[in-house]
């Protein structure tokens, strides 16, 4: 299973796997569900004693100010094919995220909000933003683990001192430490 997330043809594309016994499917296995069993098991791999960096798991984060226009922020996720951005301040500094969990719910009567700013927009949504959860750099690989599962979240940033988004993380990354 991890081999099918790991793949090059599914990596980033694939989230959740069905589990099928002869043509029945049984079950299935999510990113989530993976990353959950290594946090149960956290003991047994070696590398969780590494920390980010040098597992090499951070990658560059796509980012976009926090006052953007809502639309434009869908346009960095559609362009760039990715399912969360960081949001920062004036300054540079992480202030938050957009993923594509906090489109869940949007109705037609959300569309007037998508000429307001991305904080706007999830000032407004009833199921309410997922927290943003950063580390800071030289963070373990175990800390990572244990803060996706504890959060229930997708992705965890890395910032440096002052708060600027330096890298994100994300469970397939993580997965393909495995």
């Amino acid at each position: 299973v991890i081999n099918v997330f790991r793949s090059p043809l599914t990596a980033n594309k694939l989230h959740r796997v069905a589990v099928l016994e002869g043509n029945k499917m049984v079950d299935v296995i999510s990113q989530s569900d993976i990353i959950n069993f290594v946090f149960e098991n956290i003991t047994l791999f070696p590398t969780q004693d590494l920390t980010v960096e040098d597992a090499q798991i951070v990658h560059a984060p796509i980012m976009i100010a926090v006052d953007s226009s809502f639309a434009d922020a869908l346009m960095v996720l559609c362009k760039n094919k990715i399912s969360g951005i960081a949001l920062v301040d004036s300054e540079y500094k992480l202030a938050g995220n957009l993923s594509a969990s906090d489109l869940r719910g949007i109705d037609p009567s959300c569309f007037e909000f998508f000429g307001g700013s991305v904080l706007q927009f999830q000032a407004k949504q009833s199921n309410g933003a997922k927290p943003t959860k950063f580390l800071k750099e030289g963070s373990l690989v175990s800390q990572v683990v244990k803060d996706v599962v504890s959060y229930k979240i997708h992705r965890v940033f890395i910032t440096t001192d002052d708060g600027f988004p330096k890298g994100v993380i994300s469970l397939i990354d993580i997965i393909g430490l495995l």
